[in-house]
């Protein structure tokens, strides 16, 4: 895409600078859009990432799409509802020399099938992110609000006296700079932000010992009996992982799915080895279920390597920090992409509620102390024992002693209640019933 292919002229100030054109930069865009707030989006690639990420999208976020127009769009460009994951036993051989899905341990649903018709929440909604990125490309754009400068590095940040904010950008294709100036500033630039490091904001955490293979493959539905669980977290100690369609699965048709597989403790290849076809297809060997000899053809891949870090504030000054700019975790779970959207729908209604009703903009502070708590009481431990329930010695042995596989085994609803409790007290932040609360004195 070409440089500027999305910029206007003459946007009227207030004005909010969005550094990072992925799902959580664009979502923001298009929000604030729609509430009469302008935006400008910059972005260091030429395009929005085609890379092998998230793909399942919660229940409080798809109720957000359907408010946002986006909803049935997605679905009408192949998003689809699934009942929700189960956790599996490792592989195993079948008579035919092909292998087999292991045995189901459990299984989170809501239904026991899904009817299309059903409305936002009823179950997971799988649509890769590259493909909503382009969705929310696009309705942005089109509002006349949203201006989005592809090859635009960001080279500075000045918080200025006047109330405003402004950048420093390098062209990536002239290789000249420009400034910009907005009323406040995002950094929605992913986990390596470049805002984030500009303003030297500690991101204490960890990184894992383990990377991971993601690769979006197409494969072909074997016939037989249809599971209600297209996803499947795999328990092993070496190549855990994660099975999903990104595609509804139809049998006897080719569709395309998300495998995303661990690999051994400290692997010292490079990344450019653990891609190699060789390795990749002996890794398939242990993983993917199906006839030998295999038959699919990748379409993506990717390594990444996984952490828990939590940047120590989401706000200096004029500038707020949102999504992977501000936290990641691993990916087990489906945590981290949504509570970026999470982090949007707290931060679009403080801007609103301080460009639009006279708020303080202490309310930032709010945003950013709610949204880092949310961080560390609930999408913190709960992505971390996401991923030590996969990494298994003892599928079996794992899933009778551990009290969330006890809870789903036995449909016990004392505790499944008390999740649902923490999805909403913890995961998700109102900002007008936080001012309610703590009895609305922000309002100039």
């Amino acid at each position: 895409m070409p440089t500027n292919d999305h910029a206007l002229t003459g946007f009227d100030s207030p004005r909010i600078l969005i550094v990072g054109a992925g799902p959580v930069g664009l979502f923001l865009a298009l929000k604030l859009a729609q509430s009469g707030i302008n935006s400008t989006v910059i972005e260091k690639e030429d395009s929005t990432s085609k890379l092998p990420r998230a793909c399942g999208h919660a229940g409080i976020v798809q109720h957000e799409f359907a408010k946002i127009g986006i909803y049935d769009k997605i679905k009408a460009m192949g998003g689809f509802i699934s009942v929700g994951p189960c956790w599996r036993k490792p592989l195993i051989d079948n008579d035919s020399g092909g292998k087999d899905l292991g045995e189901m341990v459990a299984n989170f649903k809501k239904h026991k099938t899904v009817d299309p018709s059903m409305p936002p929440g009823s179950g997971t909604l799988h649509f890769p992110q590259a493909k909503l990125s382009e969705l929310l490309l696009k309705e942005a754009v089109s509002t006349g609000r949203v201006e989005v400068r592809f090859n635009s590095d960001l080279e500075s940040i000045q918080d200025n006296i006047d109330d405003t904010v402004s950048i420093t950008v390098k062209d990536m294709t002239t290789g000249s700079s420009f400034s910009l100036s907005g009323t406040y500033l995002v950094g929605a630039d992913g986990a390596t932000s470049k805002t984030r490091k500009l303003l030297d904001i500690p991101f204490a955490g960890y990184t894992w010992d383990r990377k991971l293979l993601a690769t979006d493959v197409l494969i072909y539905n074997q016939p037989g009996e249809e599971s209600p669980h297209p996803t499947s977290f795999i328990m092993d100690e070496t190549h855990f992982g994660v099975i999903t369609p990104l595609m509804e699965p139809k049998q006897g048709t080719r569709s395309l799915w998300r495998y995303t597989i661990g690999l051994p403790v400290n692997d010292p290849r490079s990344n450019d080895e653990l891609l190699g076809p060789e390795y990749v297809e002996s890794i398939y060997e242990n993983y993917m279920p199906g006839p030998r000899p295999l038959d699919y053809e990748i379409t993506n891949k990717s390594i990444y390597s996984i952490h828990q870090r939590l940047a120590s504030t989401m706000r200096r000054g004029r500038v707020l920090l949102a999504g992977d700019a501000a936290h990641i975790c691993n990916p087990f779970g489906g945590l981290g992409l949504n509570t970026g959207f999470l982090d949007v729908m707290a931060l679009h209604d403080s801007l609103v509620m301080i460009l639009k009703e006279g708020y303080s903009d202490e309310l930032l502070d709010i945003y950013s102390d709610e949204r880092r708590r949310s961080f560390q009481m609930f999408v913190d431990p709960m992505s971390t024992y996401n991923l030590l329930r996969v990494i298994s010695k003892d599928a079996e042995k794992t899933t009778e002693d551990d009290w969330y596989f006890r809870a789903l085994k036995n449909g016990n609803r004392r505790v499944l209640k008390s999740l649902e409790k923490q999805v909403s007290e913890n995961w998700a932040t109102d900002m007008r019933a936080i001012l309610r609360a703590d009895g609305d004195e922000m309002q100039l």
